[in-house]
């Protein structure tokens, strides 16, 4: 199940740094790439994200969608908040059937 966590997560940022980010060529006529980062904690561990930009303004916006992105996701999934679905869900199962909104289903499917 770690495995999982971490192709989700690396899939999840991914998909974050490709919708900020503005393809090859665009980046070549631009200013010079810098490095940014930010760290946080999610789901038990820290970690950190890391993008290349040219834009400070643009780095900001995408690390700040990263982390939107990792907080709705922990929000839903996180078995270390209480007032996540994924512990809601397995709070009230064992008494009732529960009902989740179809992306949480799917990933417990998957």
């Amino acid at each position: 199940m770690r495995d999982r966590a971490t192709l989700c997560w690396c899939a999840l940022l991914s998909f974050v740094a490709c919708v900020c980010l503005p393809p090859g060529p665009a980046r070549a006529t631009a200013a010079p790439e810098q490095l940014f980062s930010q760290a946080g904690a999610a789901m038990g561990t820290t970690f950190t994200v890391y993008l290349y930009s040219n834009d400070p303004m643009q780095a900001s916006a995408c690390l700040d969608a990263a982390f939107e992105e990792i907080e709705r996701v922990e929000e839903a999934l996180s078995n270390y908040r209480p007032t996540s679905e994924l512990s809601r869900i397995n709070r009230d199962a064992a008494k009732e059937d529960v009902t989740t909104d179809p992306e949480v289903f799917h990933f417990l499917e998957i």
